[in-house]
């Protein structure tokens, strides 16, 4: 059985790494410029995203990503994505580090 989640039409600022465990797991956006994942322009201090920390850590055999954007901070050390499960599909998502 797939399990998915469904990313609005909007720029979630993440407080912490969005994680997607659950083989067979689906992260799907509306369109890929519409559903944006991104950590605050500011973190406070101690947030994981003042480190070297994914914004997104794909642990999930067969996971599908579809239809999303995840963008960064040149300023921050956070990247986008850490891609670890075996299989999976990644379709219509990118990624964009903004100024």
């Amino acid at each position: 059985m797939r399990s998915i989640t469904a990313v609005p039409v909007t720029a979630d600022r993440l407080g912490r790494p969005l994680l997607l465990r659950k083989a067979g797991g689906s992260l799907v956006g509306v369109g890929r410029t519409l559903s944006v994942l991104m950590p605050p322009s500011d973190p406070p201090a101690g947030s994981p995203f003042r480190s070297e920390q994914p914004i997104l850590d794909v642990s999930a055999d067969d996971a599908t990503l579809s239809h999303l954007t995840i963008a960064t901070w040149d300023h921050l050390p956070a990247y986008a994505m850490h891609w670890r499960g075996s299989g999976g599909t990644w379709r219509q998502s990118f990624f964009n580090r903004m100024t």
